[in-house]
């Protein structure tokens, strides 16, 4: 499972790519934008709490769920 706290440093890389700085462990302090998909956080919300977290954690069946849903291209 994993809590949003978590969710939102795992963002970190994507904010530095999009912001065009590799992505270095170092790196992932800078002050930088949020990603830009961030900015549709409410939607996100909704998505996430549709799947009934528990305690604000989700497991990972239901996240599984959720991605696939999305309709991201699946890794090859």
């Amino acid at each position: 499972m994993i809590l949003r706290k978590d969710f939102c440093v795992a963002l970190r890389p994507v904010a530095c790519t999009q912001s065009s700085n590799e992505v270095y462990l170092s790196n992932l302090n800078l002050s930088m934008p949020p990603p830009k998909f961030v900015e549709e956080k409410a939607n996100f919300d909704d998505i996430l709490e549709s799947v009934l977290p528990i305690n604000g954690l989700l497991s990972g069946d239901k996240v599984k769920l959720v991605l696939i849903n999305s309709k991201l291209p699946l890794a090859s």
